[in-house]
């Protein structure tokens, strides 16, 4: 299999972090830096010079030409609709940090035009969302009733997104794990991939298999929910439960 090509259009503050990331994977051969798109001229050729990708100053140039498999998007919230709209119309896998949009509508045609994407080229329809941080609104909710959606939180966060020593990740995960809990991992450092080997054998060590959302949140799921008990759960992102 190709390894995968990847691009960041962001550099700053926040971009540099994924500039970093996706170092580290090139690193391992999961992953490939190849572009780098930013407005900020004089930025774009000092990241240029650190992390030697090619560099665009503008995302759509850098979409048509560079045969992403997939970017992620890092700048400031008012600027991601569109770009977001532009990888999905180009196929190339899209990451955008949060919050998705500065509205509800676009947050919507930006899911939207995503799913459409995934439809068009894997024939498959997406069906799982995980609010930010676990927080959900009677909004999030209402919008969720009329779409294909389950929103899934966690039981248990790895904790992993400040690159923690790879023992405190895994024994996060495996306190007090049980049948059904739901592992939250962000995988963008080094100890992330270190610590999943240990987290799958201390599953299995418990008699616990390891399974994708599809397996395990199909129907007749413990878990499954109606929208009025959503609303009554704290909003901490630490409930067991698939919300539909």
């Amino acid at each position: 299999m190709a390894t995968p090509r990847l691009g960041i259009i962001g550099l700053g503050t926040f971009g540099i972090n994924h500039l970093r990331c996706f170092r580290q994977l090139g690193y391992t051969g999961t992953a490939q830096l190849v572009a780098g798109c930013e407005i900020n001229e004089s930025l774009l050729e000092e990241r240029q010079e650190e992390f030697d990708f090619a560099p665009y100053t503008d995302f759509r140039e850098m979409l048509d030409k560079e045969q992403l498999d997939g970017v992620t998007v890092v700048t400031p919230d008012h600027l991601h609709h569109d770009i977001v709209l532009a990888a999905a119309q180009a196929g190339v896998n899209v990451l955008c940090e949060k919050p998705l949009d500065v509205t509800a509508k676009g947050c919507v045609e930006m899911i939207e035009a995503c799913q459409k994407a995934v439809g068009r080229i894997t024939g498959k329809v997406t069906r799982y969302l995980r609010p930010p941080g676990g927080n959900y609104s009677q909004a999030v909710l209402g919008y969720l009733a009329g779409s294909p959606y389950t929103m899934v939180l966690w039981t248990h966060s790895a904790g992993d997104w400040g690159n923690p020593p790879v023992s405190g990740i895994v024994q996060r995960c495996l306190k007090n794990v049980r049948p059904g809990s739901i592992i939250l991992m962000h995988g963008g450092d080094i100890n992330s991939v270190r610590a999943l080997p240990h987290i799958i054998r201390g599953l299995r060590y418990r008699n616990l298999e390891p399974v994708t959302l599809p397996e395990m949140l199909g129907p007749g799921h413990t878990y499954q929910m109606t929208i009025a008990q959503a609303l009554a759960l704290p909003q901490n992102g630490w409930q067991p439960e698939a919300v539909k």
